[in-house]
């Protein structure tokens, strides 16, 4: 007697090869992806940091240029990349209208970075009334980080002289004394982890 025969389809599982073969391209494709994932969240963050600084150079900008061209009467000081001048129109709320005292400066911050500061420096309230104003919700004499995480920063004064024999000469000092008669020209220098940028020259049209 004949028995009829019957085919049976084994299905035949992976190879070790073909794993390994499969798992290789997984992990390049995952590694792809991360490393397109991490491009892009770094052109992200480097333009949200260029975006940053670049509006903190336009408040600074706007800010030396409305107080150092609206400068006051009163000499002008600048040593150790701080200056000092009078404002008739100063940008941070002073205690009372009127002329205020500002002060620029370059100082050192926490993290040994550099940063550009102002405040107003007189006239100054009684403590009293600075704790009232304070509770009253009403604008103090304040401070203002304009630009942070500095490399550089460097605030000077443009110094022309004659001497006697009638030869001129014209440099940028980094100290300016406010026994003589101020500058026309300061100008501000700065430097971060982007580079350097185009120095700000700020000029007052008509000397006191």
């Amino acid at each position: 007697m004949k028995y009829p025969r019957y085919s049976f389809n084994a299905q035949r599982g992976f190879s070790l090869l073909e794993m390994i073969v499969a798992l290789a391209l997984s992990s390049l494709v995952a590694m792809i992806g991360a490393m397109a994932l991490n491009g892009s969240i770094d052109s992200f963050t480097r333009s949200n940091a260029r975006r940053h600084n670049h509006e903190q150079f336009q408040a600074t900008e706007r800010a030396l240029r409305v107080e150092w061209s609206n400068r006051g009467k009163s000499r002008v000081l600048l040593a150790e990349n701080a200056i000092e001048f009078d404002a008739n129109t100063p940008v941070l709320p002073a205690p009372r209208a009127g002329v205020a005292r500002v002060r620029y400066a370059c100082e050192k911050a926490d993290d040994g970075s550099l940063r550009l500061r102002s405040e107003i420096v007189s006239p100054k309230p009684a403590a009293s009334a600075t704790n009232e104003a304070a509770k009253n919700g009403q604008a103090v004499p304040a401070s203002e980080t304009w630009i942070s995480n500095l490399k550089e920063c460097e605030i000077t004064a443009f110094q022309r002289t004659i001497s006697e024999k009638g030869q001129v000469s014209a440099q940028w000092v980094k100290a300016w004394s406010d026994k003589i008669a101020p500058p026309e020209l300061i100008r501000l220098s700065v430097q971060g982890e982007w580079g350097r940028v185009p120095p700000m020259v700020f000029l007052i049209h008509k000397l006191p």
